[in-house]
């Protein structure tokens, strides 16, 4: 029974290295914001700047597998937010839930992705042949660190807890800044179009949203803020170039025009 597995495993990994032998490295370059409770005025509006690497495995003419490793710098004002709050007023005004202590009034952080998808193209895209064209969609399942701040809330009797732990009737001194690290699993997904402008590259354009499962990648999670029951997210949006290198099939080799 184990060797009949492992035959059929090899076969198919024999019949994917016969049929996909073009594959494509390159760079993404574009636009971020982030989708939180401080956030933007408009959702998918890009105001920083996000760069990185993208691996494609050409598996058939519909169907790639890709890997994106990324670097982000992104910023947010309360001010220019859909949700606005009274800085560092418990009790101000604030909208969802949340006690509104310690926010601030602007962030800048920096974030990388990490992410495996697939890609399905719409037409045929034969990597070996030029003038080919595409629209896409692809979905997958990645990561993200991230710089976050957030505020420590100094009691009367000199205690430090965090601001989402402030209870009724604590008499607070003052807070104190901290920041650090965090992680997120996300499932990223999007749509994009791609050209093939000869045999050895391809140019295209990439939007991409990430679901998070954290409420902490605007800042917004530590300080028990906006509505603490929604996770943020993370798109981008921007142009991607790709070497192709590879041969082809063999029995397509007399097609190439």
């Amino acid at each position: 029974m184990k060797r009949s597995t492992c035959l059929l495993i090899l076969s198919l990994l024999f019949s994917l290295s016969i049929n996909a032998q073009r594959y494509e490295i390159g760079a993404f370059l574009g636009g971020n914001n982030i989708i939180g409770d401080i956030d933007n005025e408009y959702y998918n509006f890009p105001n920083n700047i996000s760069a990185g690497m993208l691996f494609k495995w050409n598996v058939n003419e519909r169907l790639a597998l890709r890997s994106n490793l990324g670097l982000s710098f992104a910023s947010a004002s309360i001010d220019k937010s859909w949700i606005r709050y009274n800085n560092n007023e418990p009790g101000g005004i604030h909208s969802f839930y949340g006690d509104g202590y310690g926010v601030n009034n602007y962030f800048e952080k920096g974030i990388a992705n990490v992410e495996v998808l697939a890609e399905w193209s719409l037409l045929d895209f034969v990597t070996f042949h030029k003038n080919v064209h595409s629209p896409y969609m692809t979905i997958g399942v990645g990561a993200l660190a991230f710089q976050y701040s957030g505020k420590t809330a100094i009691l009367d009797n000199g205690n430090k807890i965090p601001v989402n732990e402030i209870k009724d009737g604590d008499i607070i001194n003052e807070y104190s800044d901290y920041n650090g690290i965090d992680y997120s699993i996300t499932i990223p997904f999007g749509v994009g179009y791609k050209y093939l402008i000869n045999y050895k590259w391809a140019a295209g354009v990439d939007l991409m949203f990430r679901y998070t499962f954290t409420d902490n990648l605007d800042d917004s999670g530590v300080k028990n803020v906006g509505n603490i029951n929604s996770n943020d997210w993370f798109p981008t949006v921007g142009f991607t170039i790709t070497y192709v290198f590879g041969r082809p099939p063999c029995y397509f080799c007399s097609a190439k025009d």
